[in-house]
């Protein structure tokens, strides 16, 4: 049975605040603003567990009035009293009003202003006052407010417009703030400074009876945005930041404030802000270094992939105000210097260097090799928009860190980790190198502008920031058949010495039967058409030998079906110091040309200016004149196709594939039957 205990508390004495030895709940009485001190009897009706540091005990329930006698209903602690004169009120029908803020909390948003004892004990009185957000600006106003004591604690519960998505949250958030209201002080912003401070200040209260709420909220600020590598020293109080302001001090609520949940759920995101105060609380300072670096690797992912600017655009899009204070920088400070960047264009980190952290300890790149792929690099950038500033540093920062600048306009190098890439060094800075570059091993910049440039067979020409192929200036030559009197006209195409016109050798036959049409005038003119094993060989065979061949002629390439001995470089019916092309040299010779050709395709720029049927001519961009000559089919009927319309040449046996063709529209390489006849173009030997 519980002992009772009764007392009596006039007006203008004192009245009992009490606890009840069996209850660990709280709670809070509302009562009427317009009669708080006018209470003639209090009845004290239950007690609570006083939760070290927390300060959230209410010690005051229930109040009834019994006319002149205060009736206990259950056994009671007087703890502490507190006068409720007239003259002593600190608010008498006043209003409260403030912003709350994550994002801003949105419409029906609970709001509950709490009395506090005045001491630093913090201590709730039981008086509690509610409020309701009616739009989604996160304002709120509560009126008809009487207080015997200045402090206060405001509570704020609700769903919030988050500045990552844009959108609201769909679980909602509890915040709070403590503040003093004296000297008209009752605007009273919630945000996340006012709820990380609430710990710390309530721990440095009890700590030092004689500081005041507003010494510690000062000093637990200051710590807070310390934390941060903010200095808050000039900044006003937590409860009047706003992130829609134009102060620094709103500039930095607003960094905080899109840092600290990350992409969280909102209960993560509660457990995170209820862990930080708590850490807090004692020393000012965060000890949880993993998290802070958790926080500070998002941020920088974040600012690096360009995140910040869509804050700002999902700010501004909720029209509550227009303009948005400069967070960025307290943003980008924050996660340059928690992650051990330093200063960026300072002279130990100056714009250009990169730098690597590995397991989170900086190091300058001294060797941008070792370890490759192991680390992410950074590099210290002077960006138009926001000044020094690190970056996540790209390839060619990556490939050409320490190289330094004292280098020749055109000067191309591969990559210090990317083996494979190649860098041109063009007015002052490494970039890219385009296919052309990398094929002649030199850049074509502003300062080699109309240069020409040997390389290899070819001659190019530097315009436009762009090598052009430059036939006039490549080389050209002749080549003597030893087969007879003929003398071949030769072209350099890119690493590739080319006959540029076909094989023309019948071996004395006198009827032009090798001669598209057996006209002699064609053969000058296009070159003798060959069986495969004639070209192969480079002797003459008959029909008949070709298809049924004697045991003598067994090594002969007449026998192709998987039979022929090549060289590699296998001469065939090609002049000394020649061969037929591989599949191989063939594609070296399409890739080159699709390289240099600009838009046309490689078809048009192999192709001769004359000949071609339907205006398919070509533009013998690069002097191989291949020539419309067409082919020709030898069996029980023998016949010439596609004149005008394809050139076909013959190609060293690979796999199924014994030609490539030159049309209208296209090059490509095909399977041939064993009674085609095509022409011979000639590659020069390698070992020349």
């Amino acid at each position: 049975m519980h002992g009772k205990l009764f007392a009596t508390a006039a007006l203008a004495g004192m009245f009992v605040i009490g606890c009840s030895e069996d209850s660990d709940s709280t709670a809070g009485v509302k009562e009427d603003a317009d009669v708080v001190a006018e209470l003639d009897t209090l009845i004290v009706h239950d007690a609570v567990t006083v939760k070290k540091h927390s300060k959230d005990t209410v010690v005051v329930r229930d109040t009834v009035n019994t006319k002149d006698t205060v009736k206990v209903l259950d056994t009671v602690v007087v703890h502490d009293t507190i006068p409720v004169k007239k003259a002593d009120v600190a608010l008498e029908k006043g209003t409260i009003s403030g912003v709350s803020q994550k994002g801003p909390f949105v419409k029906g948003s609970n709001v509950t202003v709490f009395e506090l004892d005045g001491t630093n004990e913090l201590l709730q009185t039981g008086r509690s006052f509610n409020g309701t957000i009616s739009a989604d600006d996160g304002s709120f106003k509560i009126k008809n407010v009487s207080l015997v004591s200045s402090y206060v604690r405001l509570t704020v519960d609700g769903f919030f417009l988050d500045e990552l998505t844009g959108g609201k949250t769909m679980t909602a958030i509890t915040l709070r703030a403590l503040s003093d209201l004296s000297d008209d002080h009752m605007n009273v912003n919630v945000n996340l400074i006012t709820h990380l401070e609430y710990d710390r200040v309530a721990y440095l209260l009890e700590k030092n009876p004689s500081m005041t709420l507003v010494e510690a909220k000062k000093q637990a600020e200051k710590e807070i945005f310390a934390q941060f590598f903010i200095d808050g020293s000039t900044f006003g109080y937590a409860e009047d930041l706003d992130i829609f302001g134009t102060s620094e001090a709103d500039a930095a609520l607003l960094a905080i404030s899109a840092m600290l949940p990350m992409n969280l759920n909102v209960s993560s995101i509660t457990e995170r802000l209820t862990s930080l105060s708590d850490d807090m609380a004692e020393d000012g300072k965060i000890d949880d270094q993993k998290t802070m670096n958790t926080i500070a690797v998002w941020a920088m992912i974040n600012d690096v992939e360009g995140m910040l600017p869509k804050i700002r655009k999902n700010i501004l899009s909720w029209k509550i105000s227009e303009d948005v204070p400069a967070f960025e920088k307290y943003v980008r400070t924050f996660w340059q210097k928690q992650l051990g960047f330093g200063e960026c264009g300072s002279s130990e980190f100056p714009v250009g260097i990169v730098v690597d952290i590995p397991d989170g300890e900086l190091k300058i790149v001294a060797n941008p090799s070792v370890n490759k792929g192991e680390d992410t690099r950074y590099t210290c950038v002077d960006s138009s928009g926001v000044g020094y500033v690190w970056r996540m540093a790209d390839d060619i920062e990556k490939d050409t860190m320490g190289l330094g600048r004292s280098f020749d306009d055109g000067f191309m190098r591969d990559g210090l980790i990317n083996k494979d890439s190649l860098y041109v060094f063009d007015n002052g800075a490494f970039r890219k190198a385009d296919d052309r570059e990398k094929f002649v091993k030199n850049g074509c910049t502003i300062k080699n502008e109309n240069k020409t440039l040997k390389f290899q067979y070819s001659a190019y020409l530097c315009t436009n920031g762009q090598w052009e192929f430059d036939i006039d200036n490549s080389d050209k030559g002749t080549v003597k058949d030893a087969h007879n009197t003929n003398v071949y006209k030769t072209v350099g195409i890119g690493g590739q010495v080319w006959m540029a016109e076909n094989v023309n050798n019948d071996f004395g036959n006198d009827d032009n039967w090798y001669c598209l049409d057996q006209s002699a005038e064609n053969c000058e003119k296009y070159g003798t058409l060959y069986p495969l094993g004639m070209a192969y060989d480079g002797i003459k065979f008959d029909y008949d030998e070709i298809m049924n061949p004697s045991d003598e002629n067994l090594v002969y390439c007449s026998v192709y079906r998987g039979r022929c001995e090549m060289d590699d470089e296998h001469q065939g019916v090609c002049p000394d110091g020649f061969h037929i092309p591989s599949f191989e040299e063939y594609e070296t010779l399409v890739n080159y040309v699709d390289i240099f050709n600009g838009d046309e395709s490689v078809a048009t720029s192999l192709k001769s200016t004359e000949g071609w049927n339907n205006d398919a001519n070509g533009t013998d961009r690069f002097g191989f004149n291949a020539l419309p000559a067409g082919w020709r089919v030898h069996g029980d009927e023998t016949y010439f196709t596609s004149s005008g319309e394809e050139a076909r040449f013959w190609l060293k046996m690979w796999k199924n594939i014994e030609y490539f063709k030159v049309d209208a529209n296209d090059t490509q390489p095909a399977h041939s039957s064993t009674n085609m006849e095509f022409y011979v173009r000639c590659l020069q030997n390698s070992k020349n």
